[in-house]
């Protein structure tokens, strides 16, 4: 399958599971009309678009077991920061750094 298949969107009928439409990825928008489209017709439709993580494995080529691998790194990583608390004050960061007064001589807060 070529990559560009691979990276497609398609829309297809929820009980058949045919594919009634496919189109590239960053031309999902098609995908969306057509959807709404179908549904005017009654049709009970989904679209399936590769996620984020999907996309880079093909686009990097990554098969078989290294695609297991790899994809369950990056579920691993995103799953570390789910419980940091990105702004609470106390995490020093580029954006907030704990114990400094980031007031301005007016008395407002400078970011």
């Amino acid at each position: 399958m070529s990559l560009a298949r691979k990276n497609s969107v398609q829309v297809v009928e929820k009980q058949s599971l045919e594919v009634l439409f496919e189109c590239p990825l960053s031309e999902i928008e098609k995908a969306y009309q057509q959807a709404k489209d179908y549904e005017s017709m009654d049709l009970d439709v989904e679209i399936r678009a590769p996620g984020s993580t999907e996309t880079l494995l093909n686009t990097l080529g990554i098969q078989g077991r290294d695609r297991q691998l790899f994809a369950q790194s990056i579920e691993e990583e995103i799953d570390s920061h789910q419980d940091e608390e990105i702004f609470n004050e106390e995490i020093d960061s580029c954006c907030v750094k704990s114990g400094v007064d980031n007031t301005g001589p007016d008395g407002n807060k400078s970011h």
